[in-house]
């Protein structure tokens, strides 16, 4: 295992969730699935309003998003010094320096087609079709509003291209790129990236399997998800293309103009911009 905080980094309802579970599960190596509410990580969380005030002195509701930026880089320098071992950290934030080489030695960036993207947001979110694309098309922040924000501080995010191209091309730790759709046959990938043994096929099996989404949803509807924002399940459909039956032509052909060079790039091809 990588030494060190290895940030699990994506935009948001992009499958870092998923990969969460199943690396506690890998590593938990248990007969009984983890439960999702007491996943790894949380407590090196680098959007804790409480460890930027104690670090900081300051109240984060007196700041401006673009004023706590600036004091990212020795906040997360203090949390990395205070954290031993080696955490996985779940972060949307847009790359910046505070996740660089000075706090973090590595980090995995999972991506997902924007138009998949768009629907799951606004379910998460509770709003609809429509803001969830001028959303993921926008320079948005995340956790400014909405009933479990006031425990985290405002994350940066860019447009959705913004967000990938902070990570790829200015991350300067280690970076391994994994696809939502590719999921769960690259959590190999994954494995051998942070330098586990991949090639034990039981433990890896049983990982795979306590980290389904049947089993998630199990979890979530016996008692709940605390990352759940409303009444919507968190763990929904999973569907890689589910776009196609939820957005309309123009909704598509809009996020693939604002994107469609990006998403090339990850071998998203564009289906509406042409005939827009």
């Amino acid at each position: 295992m990588i030494p060190g905080i290895t940030w699990l980094a994506s935009y948001p309802k992009s499958g870092n969730t998923w990969l969460r579970v199943f690396l506690d599960n890998w590593f938990g190596n248990r007969a009984e699935a983890v439960d999702i509410n007491s996943l790894r990580g949380g407590e090196c969380s680098p959007n804790s309003r409480e460890r930027f005030e104690s670090a900081t002195l300051l109240e984060p509701d007196d700041l401006l998003p673009e004023e706590i930026e600036p004091l990212r880089l020795p906040v997360m320098r203090l949390l990395a010094s205070e954290t031993p071992g080696s955490p996985l950290v779940k972060v949307h934030n847009a790359y910046t320096p505070a996740f660089g080489s000075s706090t973090a030695r590595a980090a995995i960036y999972i991506v997902r087609d924007p138009r998949d993207v768009v629907p799951s947001l606004a379910a998460h979110f509770g709003i609809g079709i429509h803001e969830a694309v001028e959303f993921v098309n926008g320079r948005s922040v995340l956790g400014q509003t909405g009933q479990r924000w006031h425990r985290q501080l405002p994350q940066m995010l860019e447009d959705w291209s913004g967000h990938a191209h902070s990570w790829l091309d200015r991350c300067d730790v280690p970076l391994h790129v994994v696809r939502y759709e590719d999921l769960p046959g690259a959590f190999v990938g994954v494995l051998r990236f942070l330098g586990e043994d991949a090639e034990d096929t039981a433990r890896l099996t049983t990982a795979i399997a306590h980290s389904r989404l049947e089993e998630l949803q199990r979890q979530e509807s016996e008692k709940g998800f605390k990352e759940r924002l409303n009444a919507t399940p968190f763990f929904r459909k999973g569907k890689a293309g589910a776009w196609r039956e939820v957005l309309t032509p123009n909704q598509a052909a809009r996020i693939e103009r604002a994107h469609g060079e990006t998403m090339a790039r990850f071998g998203y091809e564009a289906a509406c911009a042409a005939r827009a």
